[in-house]
């Protein structure tokens, strides 16, 4: 018996493939450009010489780092101008640190025993410093303040965040929260206490000099800031309560250290919070509603007077099986979430009858709870076209100041009618056939000959699904067609391009999916970038609409394949941008580089529960897409392509863990002469180049990407089971291109979920299939239809470009 270490992955650098960006396939191509990013800089610093009364002098180093670029240099200030609206003398240099030299204008005694620190008073330095990118952006600039031993602490406000551009709109009752630090702590990295005030704006004070020069504020009250509150080191939190409406308000915070200094930066970046009272009763928590197939956010936080079925989520949810729900709420600023309830099918929202069972009467509110985030209900029996069972699920979201919004999911419960086998997807947008007026006497077609790269729509089709040998369209010499990869097998077709479903809504119903027990849905690279917020058109425009998939999986829809997967459908994603499709309309591109970057980690991360790919497909870490070509395409258990003599980190051995696996084929190699003849596409390919051009997707995972799940064994005992197989790694073009723990540049872009979140394995390809070689790729369906699936052989053998010449005789025209 192997191990199998199933969806291990390799944590590489951004450019695993050929990182080229992503570009069209078609006459009128566009790129993939994205906005030059902000560098990053971090500040450290340590005392050089703090002993002398009169100077001091602190070493201090920088790292900068810009995420698509590089950091050409620094610049920094010592004691920049305090005024709003001066401009700073900056230095520049290439260096990454630097012994900065302070006067001590008002020496400070060194404390002890019997002469304990007082407030440290108002003579202090500060030095800022900025990266600059190879563009000329600059990072956002840190400062640093020291006084003659010590280095000042800081503090930050964090809800509401402070700008001096935009004073949050807050509610009578406002709750800020801050942050501190002590970088030079002797032992603890936090400031011992804080101080605060709360100015309301028209009183005697001169808010707008504070404003225009924040020192002056601080002059007014360092260094001991009388009538301030004051908190310890635990409490960074304060709430205010009957504010006036109608009326600004400034709040400032102050740090202590040990040391007895103070925080001596005041700006309305950090300290400094303007902000603005409403009405409470115009605001309140706004809502999102998720599970693995729909997201829904309301644009605002209330709760309808009249329950309008226009303000509910609609969705469809499958018969048979319990469906869960998942929501959070965000208060308005100022404020913070307090509790949640749920209720289903409850006439009067303001019966406030208790449960008898808080787990399965799910007639009567919940109890409120703020970690009362989630229901699972049912399951449906669900009803018919003529008779259709429909539910009222309902959430409560209230804050701490009382403010409550209502959360409304209104769902169709839909019983599957299994009646066909398969179904085939075209969510492409390739490049249409291009008509001629007056076709040649060589080749009497009425489209024009395709030209660029391979394929456009029409060809595609051809590769796919032709009946084969019968005159090829748009060949000069008439050579008889191909036999499609996918012939022989009893499938239904449809495209996307036109709009399907509910025009234009571009979705399919679940029930309309519901006929099929499997599909194989396929989106190439290029076309899952086409979105109106990008620039492109919506589902029913002419030249580049948005696939369906992109459309259903945009915020407020619902994606009804992914009801379908959870329904028990067994789905084949591939194309090289299907996960693009359904991600890319959460992207945060602060995380992007040469490629597009999916992720679960950071501060603000775009790979989350909700997203099609990390519930289903089970991709959770991170994963990529570019424009890049894989050099090769190969088996879990084979040997490394590019020199190793085995696949590293993955199997301990030579055997699959499930034998059907043997079926794919162990390589899928490039296009070639021998294996897809292009000679009938001369004079307008003249090259099998055109097969192995850039602009298409490849869809890959660079980190560890564990799912596993624990069984059972008695009573005593338990093991864990992988349940994410990883078929197909990618191989970038060369063994220099990545380093990592345990290979170079070698990547999971195929895998198979098998685990108990989908009732049915789920297979994920990353890539266009029709990219390498026939033969492969006919092997690659064989054993997707027959050895994963089930489905009987095909009844038409899919035999490889023929090179005769057609018969002559009189027959219509056909595509194929």
């Amino acid at each position: 018996m192997r191990k199998h270490r199933l969806a291990t992955v390799l944590a590489l650098a951004v450019a695993v493939l050929v990182a080229v960006p992503l570009s069209g396939c078609s006459k009128s191509k566009r790129t993939l450009l994205l906005p030059n990013l902000r560098p990053t800089i971090r500040l450290t610093n340590a005392p050089v010489d703090t002993t002398s009364l009169y100077f001091y002098a602190y070493k201090l180093n920088w790292i900068g780092y810009d995420p698509d670029g590089r950091v050409d240099h620094f610049e920094y200030a010592v004691d920049p101008p305090r005024e709003v609206g001066r401009d700073t003398a900056w230095t520049r240099t290439p260096k990454n640190e630097q012994i900065v030299f302070f006067r001590a204008t008002l020496p400070e005694s060194i404390p002890d025993a019997q002469h304990p620190r007082e407030p440290i008073g108002q003579d202090f330095h500060i030095f800022v410093i900025r990266a600059v990118d190879n563009q000329g952006l600059y990072s956002a600039p840190i400062a640093r303040a020291f006084f003659s031993y010590t280095v000042a602490p800081t503090v930050q406000i964090e809800v509401p965040r402070p700008s001096p551009l935009i004073s949050p709109i807050v509610t009578p009752a406002v709750r800020i929260r801050w942050s501190g630090t002590d970088p030079d702590g002797q032992f603890t990295q936090k400031p011992i206490k804080y101080k605060y005030k709360l100015f309301k704006l028209g009183s005697d004070y001169p808010f707008e000099r504070w404003f225009r020069e924040p020192d002056s504020l601080r002059r007014t009250f360092a260094p001991t800031f009388p009538g301030w509150d004051s908190t310890s080191a635990e409490t960074t939190i304060v709430q205010f309560t009957n504010l006036i409406p109608n009326s600004e308000y400034l709040f400032v915070v102050v740090a202590f250290d040990e040391a007895g200094a103070y925080s001596p930066i005041f700006d309305q970046y950090s300290n400094m919070l303007r902000f603005y009272v409403g009405f409470a009763g115009t605001l309140g928590p706004r809502i999102t509603m998720f599970n693995s197939f729909f997201a829904y956010t309301y644009p605002s936080g209330g709760y309808p007077t009249v329950r309008d079925p226009s303000y509910a989520a609609r969705i469809q949810i499958p018969a048979g099986r319990p469906v869960s729900f998942f929501w959070f709420a965000e208060a308005p600023p100022g404020s913070d979430m307090k509790s949640y309830r749920w209720v289903m099918d409850l006439l009067n929202l303001d019966d406030q009858t208790p449960r008898s069972n808080e787990r399965t009467d799910w007639y009567h509110w919940s109890q409120k709870s703020l970690s009362n985030v989630f229901a699972t209900v049912g399951p449906f029996a669900g009803g018919t076209s003529s008779s259709p069972e429909y539910h009222d699920f309902y959430i409560e979201a209230e804050d701490l100041n009382g403010l409550v919004s209502l959360g409304w999911i209104r769902f169709q419960v839909v019983r599957p009618d299994t009646t066909r086998d398969l179904l085939i997807v075209d969510d492409t947008r390739l490049s249409p056939d291009n008509k001629v007026s007056r076709p040649p006497a060589s080749s009497p077609d009425s489209v024009q000959a395709p030209g660029g790269y391979w394929p456009n729509a029409a060809e595609l089709d051809t590769f796919l699904y032709a009946r084969g040998n019968v005159r090829w369209r748009m060949t000069p010499n008439g050579w008889l067609s191909p036999v499609g990869v996918f012939r022989g097998y009893n499938y239904d077709t449809i495209g996307t391009r036109t709009g399907v479903g509910e025009v234009p809504t571009n979705t399919f119903s679940l029930e309309y999916l519901g006929h099929y027990k499997h599909i194989v849905w396929y989106v190439d690279g290029i076309s899952s970038l086409y979105d109106p917020q990008e620039g492109y058109e919506g589902p029913t425009g002419q030249r580049f609409p948005i696939t369906t998939l992109r459309w259903m999986s945009s915020p407020n829809r619902q994606s009804t394949l992914a009801t379908w997967v959870s329904q028990g459908g067994q789905l084949w994603a591939m194309g090289g941008g299907f996960g693009n499709a359904t991600n890319a309309p959460w992207n945060n591109k602060s995380n992007d580089y040469l490629v597009r970057v999916y992720s679960s980690f950071g501060t603000k991360p775009d790979l989350t529960p909700g997203r099609f790919m990390y519930d289903l497909p089970h991709w959770q870490s991170e994963w990529r897409v570019t424009g890049g070509l894989a050099k090769d395409i190969v088996r879990f258990d084979q040997p490394d392509p590019i020199g190793i003599p085995t696949a590293p980190g993955y199997w301990t051995g030579g055997q699959l863990p499930n034998p059907a696996y043997y079926g794919a084929p162990p390589v899928l190699r490039p296009k070639s002469a021998a294996t897809d003849p292009m000679y009938p596409y001369f004079p307008n390919r003249g090259s099998n180049d055109a097969y192995g051009k850039p602009g298409f997707g490849q869809e890959f995972m660079p980190k560890e990407n564990r799912i596993t799940e624990t069984y059972q064994v008695t009573p005593d005992s338990t093991y864990e089971v992988s349940t994410l197989d990883t078929l197909y790694l990618a191989y970038a073009g060369s063994s220099s291109m990545n380093q990592s723990d345990e290979g170079e540049g070698v990547n999971p872009t195929m895998t198979i979920y098998h685990g108990s979140d989908t009732p049915r394995p789920l297979i994920f390809t990353g890539f266009e299939i029709w990219r390498w070689a026939r033969p492969d790729v006919v092997q690659l369906i064989d054993f997707v239809f027959q050895n994963m699936w089930g489905l009987p052989p095909r009844t038409t053998v899919a035999e490889a470009p023929s090179m005769r010449p057609a018969p002559v005789r009189p027959m219509a025209a056909r595509r194929r």
